[in-house]
Formats: structure tokens, sequence, C-alpha cells
């Protein structure tokens, strides 16, 4: 009895040493897991303060660019790839008298394109609402200092402009809108067009002397054959 009794302890005490055994391995492998997650947590939380510091800065960035274009003498407007205005800075809205919530790019110049307030450099050809440079930059096109004359009924003046546009494209390289700069240079074309009365004025000018030399040349050859022609008659008679 004492013998049975003996062993059914001896069982009890190897299943519970089996069992702190399988325990303290499971303690460790949890120990380690518990390490690791906390290893991938530090990490994550490293990653996210500086996601978040990245943030903080293109915030601070795109407040200070925003900042930039408001004060930009030259007109900035951006659209996204379905044609929705993004942002228009005051020369813009001055020039075109646009608001970035008044309607589309393309119900905007559908509505100048009837109302006759842009042309081409002939300033007499209507300006093609798809080749207005902001439309072309959206489909995935550059733009490079075309000009446009800009006719506004409310002034009663016109603008011209140069226009420079350039799509605007994720990391990936997908179209995700566009950009376009409108530099004013009427006073350019205005000191042009002066430049070219100028000189045909002195074109003009040029040939009215020509012709009053001609004049002179004619008149001074007849007065010296008519002073032959007396002195010829005095010696004869």
């Amino acid at each position: 009895m004492n013998d049975t009794n003996h062993v059914t302890v001896s069982q009890e005490v190897e299943q519970l040493r089996a069992q702190v055994v399988a325990l303290e391995e499971l303690l460790e492998v949890y120990e380690q897991e518990t390490l690791e997650k906390s290893v991938r947590l530090e990490a994550a939380l490293v990653d996210l303060q500086e996601r978040a510091q990245q943030l903080a800065y293109s915030e601070e960035a795109l407040r200070v660019l925003k900042s930039i274009l408001e004060s930009m003498g030259d007109g900035v407007m951006v659209a996204d790839e379905a044609g929705r205005f993004l942002f228009i800075n005051p020369a813009a809205k001055q020039v075109f008298g646009v608001q970035p919530d008044s309607s589309s790019l393309e119900q905007w110049t559908t509505q100048q394109a009837n109302l006759g307030s842009f042309y081409l450099p002939d300033a007499k050809t209507p300006y093609p609402t798809e080749q207005f440079p902001l439309v072309r930059a959206i489909q995935g096109e550059a733009v490079n200092a075309t000009e446009m004359l800009v006719r506004s009924p409310q002034k009663d003046e016109s603008i011209w402009l140069s226009a420079t546009a350039r799509s605007l494209r994720d990391d990936s390289g997908i179209l995700r809108g566009g950009v376009a700069v409108f530099h004013n240079i009427t006073t350019i074309k205005q000191t042009e067009e002066a430049l070219r009365q100028s000189e045909g004025r002195s074109r003009e000018q040029a040939q009215r002397l020509k012709q009053t030399l001609r004049t002179l040349q004619d008149t001074q050859s007849k007065l010296v054959q008519s002073e032959k022609m007396s002195s010829l008659g005095q010696l004869v008679a």
C-alpha cells in the first residue's frame, strides 16, 4: 500500500514538474512575443511620430506656399483632374473675375467663351475653350508662354496675358490636376505697339523726306537749266 502511494505521489510530482516546465516554456514564449510586440509597437510609435512631424511640416509648407501664391502679382489657378477649382489667388480673381466655388473649369470657360472674353494673339479670333491653358494642363499637356487677350465688359478694358501651365502628378505619376500661371504683359504689348507705330511714322517721315529731297533736286535742276537758257539768250542777243 505504501509503495502504491509512493508511486502515485511520484507520478503526481513528475506531472507537476512537467507542467511547470511547460508553463516555463510558455512563459518564455510569451515573454519573447511580448518583447517582439513591444519592439514593433515602439517602432510603430517612432514611425507615427515621424509621420506626424512630416505632416506638420507639410501643413506648414502648404501654409507658406499658399501665402506666397496669394501675394503673387501673377494670376495662379489650380484645378484637379476633374476640372474642379482647388485654388485661385487674388490676382487671378481680379483678372478673370472668378471665384473658386462658382463653377467648374469647363462651365467657367464655356461661360467666358459665350461672353467673348478670351481671344487668340490676333485679338480677333475667340480663344477655343479646349485650348485654355489650365484645361490643357489637367489633360496632361504643358503650355509655355502662350499669349491671350482678355476683354472684360464690366471693366471696359483689355488685358494681355502670357500663360504657362503644367500638369500635377502624384508620386506614382498619376495625373491629379494642373496649375496655370498668368503673367500680365499688357504694358509690354502696349510698348511693342507704340514702337510699331513709331517705326511706321518714322518710315512715313523718311518717305516724305525722300520725296521732298527729290522735289528739291528736280527744282534745283530746273533752276540750273533755266539759268543756262537765260545766259544763252543773253549771249545770242
